[in-house]
């Protein structure tokens, strides 16, 4: 099993070795199955150009001191993110960004909040003394 932070910034390249950039995000499933680990379904790699987006099923393997692809980078079809995917970076490190500017209390919703989310949240804030939330 390998870490999220052991990925990142891991070097892409193509079917042919030809660079395409480095590893900046994973997506994976946010589904309301049981399930021990989320599902990865795409990376989201840097490039020169901007951000690219790749189906896992077009990736060779994620566990190579770098990331091999299926496919000629001109074959790739971008990966269109769902409702559900996560990003298992960026969204993680919301909530510490907000720490570091100062926010004392910070909760992260990685799905559609819920009546019960919100109730939990209400019992938190008691907890808290927090007389005030804010949804951003």
């Amino acid at each position: 099993m390998a870490f999220v932070s052991e990925i990142m910034g891991r070097i892409v390249s193509d079917v042919d070795g030809e660079r395409v950039g480095k590893v900046k995000d994973l997506l994976a499933s946010s589904s309301t199955e049981k399930i021990v680990h989320p599902r990865i379904n795409a990376v989201v790699v840097a490039t020169q150009k901007g951000e690219l987006m790749i189906a896992v099923a077009d990736v060779a393997t994620l566990l190579a001191p770098a990331v091999p692809l299926k496919k000629h980078l001109r074959d790739l079809v971008p990966y269109l993110p769902t409702p559900n995917d996560l990003y298992l970076v960026r969204d993680v490190l919301d909530v510490l960004k907000a720490h570091e500017s100062g926010v004392t209390n910070c909760v992260c919703f990685l799905t559609d909040i819920t009546a019960l989310q919100v109730e939990m949240l209400a019992a938190l804030m008691t907890t808290r003394h927090c007389d005030t939330v804010e949804l951003f």
